[in-house]
């Protein structure tokens, strides 16, 4: 592992990870839930970019990763209009996106990734590319999971394992203990936190669906 990942890995003592399905074969806007995603920079550059992604120095809280509209059916459509992701609709925008939802690619085009692929299939609930990253910023606000792993003493470390149960409990903390989040694992190494949503951002349960 790089001194990257070493400095901010969170093991975890059992790999739940989402099978990924095979993607919509139809655009439409017209879909069931969203699927709030947010990374852990160590794992998610170590196992999925590696040299691809940034040095990141200090960070210590999870950032997000994505807001994917998702089929009941397990699949997800995608890039369902022509619209191209501009950072000056989202320039007020930009400090917090800086901070929450860095882009880690080394080549950057993150944030133009998420819009094209996701947000532009998030139109009949979020119709414009500020609705479709405010959201996501008010939900990461709203659930604040690095916050809740680290009251239950759960702390990036390269030698300290968690049970997944405790990280489970401690997401639930801030989602409802009716509500079961979904976590991507990497060589047993947390990766990512998938939290679903109903069109009216309640929080519910996800069923195997994942995207990127």
């Amino acid at each position: 592992a790089s001194a990257m990942a070493m400095s901010l890995l969170l093991v975890v003592l059992v790999a739940l990870a989402s099978p990924f399905v095979a993607q919509a074969s139809r655009a439409s806007s017209d879909f069931d839930f969203f699927m709030f995603t947010t990374t852990w920079a160590g794992t998610f550059c170590d196992h999925e970019f590696g040299r691809h992604c940034k040095h990141v120095v200090g960070l210590r809280n999870l950032t997000i990763h994505g807001l994917w509209p998702n089929y009941d059916s397990g699949k997800y459509p995608q890039f369902c209009d022509k619209r191209k992701f501009d950072p000056d609709k989202v320039a007020d925008l930009q400090d917090r996106l800086n901070a929450e939802w860095p882009d880690l690619l080394s080549k950057g085009g993150l944030w133009s990734h998420e819009f094209e692929k996701h947000g532009t299939c998030s139109a009949s609930v979020l119709p414009t590319e500020h609705d479709y990253f405010g959201a996501a910023l008010s939900l990461n606000e709203r659930l604040d999971l690095t916050s809740a792993l680290f009251r239950a003493g759960i702390q990036p470390s390269s030698t300290q394992a968690y049970p997944t149960k405790d990280i489970v409990k401690a997401v639930k903390s801030v989602i409802g203990d009716d509500v079961d989040p979904e976590l991507n694992c990497a060589d047993g190494n947390l990766q990512e936190i998938r939290v679903c949503f109903t069109k009216t951002f309640q929080a519910r349960n996800c069923d195997s669906s994942a995207s990127s």
